[in-house]
């Protein structure tokens, strides 16, 4: 998506949802938001905010950017899988 669409999808939601109300909830500049939708850098925490209030995967939002990609399982099968191999 690019940014024009990323502010429609919100406006979609509610009217008043706006990129800075997404930021200041994730705890993150205004102005960090605007640029990460532009591309002009990159902020894991707010992109994964950004999914989150879009109900939308970071590959949906952000195809273009594989550092947002969640990876899929959870933590605990990752704890698992690291137990089973260190004890090998």
């Amino acid at each position: 998506m690019d940014a024009k669409e990323i502010k429609q999808a919100l406006i979609a939601i509610h009217p008043n949802l706006t990129l800075a109300l997404v930021a200041k909830e994730a705890g993150i500049a205004a102005t960090t938001m605007s640029n990460l939708i532009n591309r002009r850098f990159t902020s894991k925490r707010g992109a994964l905010a950004l999914c989150k209030a879009l109900a939308k995967t970071p590959q949906e939002v952000f195809p273009d950017v594989p550092m947002y990609a969640v990876p899929v399982g959870s933590d605990e099968e990752a704890q698992a899988i690291l137990k089973e191999r260190l004890s090998a």
